[in-house]
């Protein structure tokens, strides 16, 4: 199957700063993950 038939190729590796921002997002979700701080309702609310 070709590419242009739907096929998604798999990435095989990554950039170096691509690798450099894994650890930077890690740390970023791992600290919205784990915070007990109140949430904003009406700005929660919004979103969605």
């Amino acid at each position: 199957m070709s590419q242009k038939d739907g096929d998604m190729s798999q990435i095989e590796s990554l950039a170096p700063e691509q690798e450099a921002l894994i650890l930077v997002y890690r740390e970023k979700w791992k600290a919205i993950a784990l915070s007990t701080e109140w949430i904003d309702r009406q700005k929660s609310t919004l979103a969605v």
